[in-house]
């Protein structure tokens, strides 16, 4: 997927679904250092895991979470 997106040029990624945050880690990673992604959920339990992996790879300036219902948001 990073090859892909670094292949696009891709600046802004909107993901739905986060879980433990494994694709969004290394979607954000993958991007230039203006990219960003915007990441949907409305697990407060399973995004704070996420939120753990993010700080831990140095991904999480680029990641932007937003909860609640996808369609909303």
């Amino acid at each position: 997927m990073g090859l892909l997106l670094r292949m696009m040029g891709a600046k802004r990624v909107l993901e739905v679904g986060i879980l433990t945050g494994h694709s969004s880690t290394a979607i954000a990673l993958a991007l230039s250092e203006d990219g960003r992604v915007v990441t949907c959920d409305r697990s407060e339990e399973w995004t704070a895991i996420a939120r753990r992996y993010w700080k831990r790879a140095g991904a999480e300036r680029r990641i932007e979470l937003r909860l609640g219902e996808a369609e909303e948001t």
